[in-house]
């Protein structure tokens, strides 16, 4: 195996960093989300033990099997190509809410500056 020199090592997340996190997310419903995107925003921060949690175990390799679901769309890129043709579609990514939070805890792990 090849050695790349470089070695990935993400801090633990900490609870200030998820309250951070989550004011970025989107509020946008999906159809994978329990519950009214209203909802889940009025009650999130009374359940920021859990989602800090959720973001522990993301980091150690290990996602609830619910958040590796998406649903997924194609657009036509142009509106002048094919749409039976699938290079010319481009795939957009319907994620839950807690998916969405677990991508931007891991990207802001390894991309900080």
């Amino acid at each position: 195996m090849r050695d790349l020199g470089v070695v990935l090592y993400a801090e633990p997340v900490t609870g200030d960093e998820i309250r951070r996190l989550l004011g970025k997310v989107p509020a946008k419903q999906c159809a994978l989300d329990p519950a009214s995107t209203s909802l889940i925003w009025q009650s999130i921060f009374h359940q920021l033990s859990v989602i800090f949690a959720i973001c522990l175990y993301s980091q150690s390799c290990y996602l609830p099997a619910t958040q590796k679901l998406a649903i997924v769309y194609h657009r036509l890129k142009k509106l002048i190509f094919d749409a039976s043709k699938p290079e010319f579609c481009q795939p957009i990514f319907n994620l839950s809410l807690l998916s969405k939070l677990l991508e931007r805890v891991d990207y802001s792990e390894y991309y900080t500056c």
